[in-house]
């Protein structure tokens, strides 16, 4: 047995090349999903501690201002715990804080250093704001003339992502969370936001989601939202449960790709030597013997393949809890997977593999030794292959029949090469429009916008009708839109036409004038995310209202999650007159205690870093797209070059150069290649496009798909460059095994 596994081996490391492609396909098969995995597992389960231990809210409501509140919270009290909850803003210069009130029953401040104020000159900050600022404990810190020792930094459950309530994203730049003694709070005067939080009163899941659905329908309530449609704490949990889906996709894809190309090398394998394994059983070794020799050695070079990927994916999963780390506020950020995982990314990727393996061998295996030794082929002659190669290539050019006989002939390597296009180019398609997509969502949202402020207020003001030249006034109101029994909540904007600080485009870059639209205007996020077309009806829910009304144009440069209409259609929906507004567009700086301000700087700040989670993806994919690139290729090549060995030697004796044997048998693949892109590149793209719309769908982030002719020619631009890398190789293997190898053409 030792003789057959050594002679065996020894016939299997003459290809290197393959062995080597063999490997790495497997280590990068394992290193993806754990290059994702690593960074999910262990922080899932972190955050499920996390939200218990720190008691994070369930639900957070506020209360209209017409109903008798203490009421409400008394009716509330028998279901439900709650706690008044308090957010107030004050702006120092350059800086923002915002005073949030410490609670006592949940949403409960995680202390990472130090400890929270006790005394009223004392102070705590959110650690990213001191990190960014180098902050350190005990420090002292001035704000409006008044200076505080800092005495703690803490994590706030129900702010993961630095949102505070009624305001827009914050940057720990020139942001912070602070808590301070009761008596400094009610000090400072600022634009304050009040709530209510709340956990209900029960163990059992089915009985809490009842109860939930409960509140819901409350008419006392001016908004409403549950734990997972708080922005500011539900997008560490999308985004963990997101990366998931990702990991299990790369080993999915990836690991198909591998297995198909350890079916290739093994039957290949097993056709060049199919006469010494008729020799083997001959000798009376069985076929089980003979097979176990090969499934060992697939074990082998997949244990290590699949160990070495979980080594390289847990040191390279830093990356990304880096990147979770600049976007979510949370202590426990670490490396980790649960056993399920390694069982995925190890065990069953090396099951798999032997598996596959002996299938391959097996059905070489099960014919008889006299068909082994004398390399009989039982499907030559059924095959249909050759003929239909023999037609094409009679139909062209003769310089062109033999290439193309070459090419047609080996169908299997023909669905690789197309495979190997359409994986690259989706690929390289997808990391293009993931880089880009942040340049898009800016030009659009910043397309028609001639203003500097946007200004909200706390309640309903009245229109200053000498102003409407130089500001332009909307309402906004929190809807919920109704499709398939599920509500997906949205904002609703009234423009005020006469005013000309924001214009609205069609998708044709036409000038959407709102007071002769006949219904709504939708986004184009939420048209492409959730399937609402220019002409449908669309059901949704305004102040507790079910309202209907016809989509008439699709926005490209609204807002994301944004409908709009008239001011005056939304003030009639809403029962208020129709020269009141809660906002409004302008360029000259107005700010008091019950607005709050949100700069066109500042929102294009917060798209940026929105798109830092893109960018890093793009460059993911091109990596990946060029690796898996290089390997398909690689694995085209030789499976021509092996299978043309002995034509090369004979073109040699014939006269032809090495160069125009290189042409006949090794180049043959460049044309084809390009033909195959024209096929494959429109199913690259919807396949793209796809990519981006479930990963929208997936984060409740619309990200634009865009490409354009000149990146697709780009893309066939970089798929040849990588070929002609691979063929370089060839080349001068080529030239060597011509000059070198023995002739053989008994079969």
């Amino acid at each position: 047995m030792n003789l057959i596994r050594k002679q065996v081996y020894k016939n299997l490391l003459r290809n290197k090349g393959y062995i080597a492609v063999l490997f790495l396909v497997v280590l990068l098969t394992s290193f993806m999903y754990y290059f994702v995995e690593f960074s999910v597992d262990k922080n899932t389960t972190n955050l499920q501690s996390y939200v218990t231990e720190q008691q994070r809210e369930q639900f957070r409501f506020q209360v209209r201002s017409d109903v008798d509140e203490a009421k409400v919270i008394d009716q509330l009290g028998q279901d439900y715990v709650l706690e008044a909850r308090s957010i107030k803003k004050i702006s120092d210069g350059d800086q923002k804080y915002f005073f949030i009130n410490k609670t006592d029953h949940f949403n409960l401040p995680y202390i990472k250093t130090g400890r929270l104020p006790i005394t009223e000159s004392e102070i705590a900050l959110s650690p990213e704001f001191m990190q960014s600022n180098h902050i350190e404990l005990g420090q002292s810190l001035t704000i409006e003339d008044t200076t505080y020792t800092i005495t703690g930094s803490f994590y706030l459950p129900d702010y993961e992502v630095f949102i505070p309530f009624g305001d827009i994203q914050q940057d720990y730049d020139s942001a912070t969370f602070a808590i301070v003694t009761p008596k400094v709070y009610e000090k400072y005067t600022g634009k304050e936001e009040l709530y209510f939080a709340g956990r209900v009163k029960a163990d059992d899941d089915i009985e809490i989601e009842a109860k939930l659905a409960a509140l819901k329908g409350n008419s006392a309530f001016s908004y409403m939202a549950q734990t997972n449609e708080i922005t500011s704490h539900s997008q560490l949990q999308t985004g963990l449960d997101s990366n998931k889906i990702l990991a299990h996709t790369f080993l999915l894809i990836i690991g198909l790709i591998s297995l198909f190309l350890y079916y290739m090398f093994y039957k290949r394998f097993m056709m060049l030597h199919k006469q010494e394994f008729g020799c083997y059983k001959a000798l009376g070794f069985t076929s089980l013997q003979i097979s176990s020799v090969l499934v060992r050695f697939s074990l082998l070079i997949a244990a290590v393949g699949t160990l070495a990927g979980l080594v390289l994916g847990f040191f390279g999963s830093s990356i990304l809890l880096q990147l979770y780390s600049s976007s979510y506020s949370f202590p426990y950020l670490t490396r980790g997977i649960d056993v399920s995982s390694f069982c995925y990314g190890v065990v069953l990727v090396i099951a798999a593999t032997v598996l596959v393996t002996y299938i391959a061998v097996i059905q070489f295996m099960t014919q008889d030794g006299y068909s082994l030794l004398n390399n009989v082929d039982k499907t030559q002659n059924m095959s249909g292959a050759t003929a239909v190669a023999n037609k094409i290539a009679n139909l062209l050019p003769p310089r062109w029949r033999l290439p193309v006989r070459v090419v047609l002939r080996k169908w299997n390597t023909l669905l690789l090469s197309a495979l190997t296009i359409l994986i690259v180019s989706t690929l390289f398609i997808t990391s293009n429009s993931l880089y880009i997509s942040s340049g898009t969502i800016i030009d659009a949202q910043t397309a028609g916008r001639s203003y500097e402020y946007d200004v909200t207020y706390d309640s309903y003001q009245q229109d200053q009708e000498s102003l409407r030249v130089s500001r332009m006034y909307y309402l906004k109101e929190p809807i919920q839109i109704i499709q398939n029994e599920r509500q997906i909540p949205v904002t609703i904007v009234g423009l005020d036409t006469q005013g000309s600080l924001l214009n609205l485009y069609n998708l044709k870059n036409d000038l959407i004038q709102l007071d002769h639209v006949n219904g709504v205007v939708i986004s184009q996020g939420i048209s492409e995310l959730y399937g609402i077309g220019k002409g449908e009806a669309l059901q949704f829910i305004l102040d507790r209202k079910h309202l209907s009304a016809n989509v008439a144009d699709i926005v490209m440069n609204g807002d994301t999650n944004t409908i709009y209409l008239d001011k005056e259609e939304l003030a009639t929906k809403l029962g208020i007159a129709s020269d009141m507004h809660s906002g409004e567009l302008s360029n000259e700086y107005k700010h008091d205690a019950s607005s709050s301000v949100v700069t066109a700087k500042e929102k294009r700040a917060i798209i940026e870093n929105n798109s830092v989670s893109n960018r890093s993806s793009a460059v993911i994919n091109q990596i990946l797209g060029a690796v898996i690139g290089c390997l398909l290729l690689y694995i085209v090549v030789m499976l021509n070059f092996q299978d043309r060995t002995q034509d090369m030697v004979i073109l040699r004796l014939l006269g032809y150069k090495p160069r125009e044997i290189n042409r006949l048998l090794v180049d043959v693949y460049r044309p084809m290649f390009v033909i195959l892109y024209v096929f494959m590149s429109p199913i690259a793209i919807y396949i793209s496009a796809q990519i981006h719309r479930l990963i929208s769908i997936q984060t409740s982030d619309y990200i634009p798909f865009s490409t354009n002719g000149w990146f697709i020619m780009l893309a066939i631009v970089l798929i040849m460059l990588l070929y002609s890398l691979v063929v370089f190789f060839f080349k001068r293997k080529t030239y060597v095994w011509v000059r070198n190898e023995p002739i053989d053409i008994s079969h």
